[in-house]
């Protein structure tokens, strides 16, 4: 028994909410944009919504009121669409990605207003893709898919306001695909030799962000009070 006790004493610091550092929650609305260079057959981006899965969680840390960091984790579902417009068709292309931020920010920290700038590591997982050809829809999931890069670094900015509210501006640093040899060939048999050749994606989204401070840190205080009373009467 002394040694459960124990190990919750030293775990219950870690969750532990104050001022200066505290955990919390992120979700997001993703409107994605892209860009793809292919001469073979032309073809337009369409802007993507994603509305689902997009959370996070994250730690931060306050070094005052002004400035401060987070780190955390999260999924993203993050993606294109293309337009070939004289084939009626839209190609869809979207994976689910494991997300580890990293970002400093700076402001009204104490006050849940402030601009982030940061880096965020991106691990593609799961890829989906679906043709919407004239009435034909064909569609394909993979799993840790070649077709696109796995490892996808990207930056981001982002402003928060009205203590609840974040917008995120995003751009991923690697393409989005990965060059499958051939390029793409459309349901009709028309091949498209360089698609994917060149493949940037980049998003803007806007987010509901929940901050867990001073009611839950006394919640968390009488918890460890009451172990350490248990402790004392053993």
């Amino acid at each position: 028994m002394k040694s459960i006790i124990t190990i919750s004493l030293l775990i219950l610091p870690f969750f532990g909410y104050s001022q200066r550092k505290f955990p919390a929650s992120q979700t997001e609305f993703i409107f994605s944009g892209s860009s793809m260079n292919s001469t073979t057959i032309s073809s337009s981006p369409v802007v993507r919504f994603s509305g689902c899965i997009n959370h996070e969680s994250q730690w931060h840390y306050n070094f005052n009121r002004k400035t401060g960091f987070y780190m955390g984790i999260g999924i993203k579902n993050i993606g294109m669409i293309n337009n070939f417009g004289s084939y009626n068709l839209h190609l869809k292309q979207r994976a689910y990605a494991l997300t580890v931020p990293l970002a400093f920010k700076m402001g009204k920290v104490d006050r849940m207003a402030f601009i982030a700038l940061g880096a965020e590591a991106n691990f593609l997982f799961n890829y989906k893709e679906k043709f919407l050809y004239g009435d034909t829809k064909t569609r394909k999931t993979e799993w840790f898919s070649n077709k696109v890069n796995w490892f996808n670094p990207s930056v981001f900015f982002q402003l928060k306001f009205l203590k609840t509210q974040v917008i995120t501006f995003k751009y991923y640093l690697n393409d989005f695909l990965h060059y499958q040899k051939g390029g793409l060939t459309l349901p009709d048999g028309t091949v498209v030799s360089d698609y994917g050749k060149s493949s940037k994606l980049f998003y803007v989204s806007w987010g509901s962000h929940l901050e867990f401070k001073d009611s839950d840190n006394k919640n968390i205080k009488k918890a460890k009070n009451r172990i350490r009373t248990a402790s004392l009467t053993e």
